[in-house]
């Protein structure tokens, strides 16, 4: 199992790394408020995720949620294609910006 993580890359560029799942999630959620302390519209790279599950793609929808209460734009890029799966499946495929 690789922990998952989240980490700066520049002002407004993120990038998550390892698995996003029920195991590595609670580890992630807490590095949240780093991302949303900007107004500035923030771009998530998920280019470095190695498995995911309905719990990573829950953790994607709460980033989202709790950036809308923040005035924050979160962009999404290079979803892998096991979590547009997933969101597609689950229902909450629109809900992920890219």
């Amino acid at each position: 199992m690789s922990e998952g993580c989240l980490q700066r890359r520049g002002d407004n560029e993120w990038a998550v790394f390892g698995e996003l799942s029920f195991k590595t999630v609670p580890n992630v959620i807490g590095e949240l408020n780093g991302l949303l302390n900007s107004p500035s519209p923030q771009v998530i790279d998920l280019s470095g995720v190695t498995r995911i599950d309905s719990a990573g793609v829950a953790l994607l929808v709460d980033w989202l949620r709790a950036a809308r209460q923040r005035n924050v734009t979160v962009r999404f890029r290079n979803l892998p294609a096991q979590m547009l799966a997933l969101a597609k499946v689950t229902g909450v495929g629109y809900l992920l910006p890219r």
